[in-house]
């Protein structure tokens, strides 16, 4: 190989290299442009899990199980109950230091005197 077939091989290596930078930072624009990506954890479905979630403009488009190192809906550690709090079957609540479990199916919320809150004495 000559030392122009080299320059013109290596001009062509630059340019691909260019033009794939070019296409990762129109993607970067696009996602930007839709309110960024967002990563964070919450309480799952599951006890002893949360969800490791990640969103695109306020949308979730992946949600991992990944083990608390303190699992929350225990006796030892309930989840404080709002009147936005998932319910998890068995988990364990506190609302105004009443413990109570959830023994309904899973639920996006529920009241606190709902029949399926069975108070627990602790």
């Amino acid at each position: 190989m000559n030392i122009i077939e080299y320059i013109t091989q290596q001009n062509t290596k630059m340019q691909e290299q260019h033009q794939r930078i070019s296409q990762m930072q129109s993607t970067c624009d696009i996602i930007n442009n839709l309110g960024g990506i967002k990563q964070y954890n919450i309480q799952s479905d599951k006890l002893g899990y949360d969800w490791f979630c990640t969103e695109i403009n306020s949308t979730v488009v992946k949600k991992e199980y990944i083990a608390q190192e303190n699992p929350t809906g225990t006796s030892t550690n309930p989840i404080q109950w709002t009147e936005t709090t998932p319910c998890i079957t068995n988990a364990y609540y506190i609302y105004n230091n009443v413990y109570k479990v959830w023994t309904g199916g899973p639920k996006d919320s529920a009241s606190w005197d709902d029949p399926d809150f069975v108070e627990m004495e602790l």
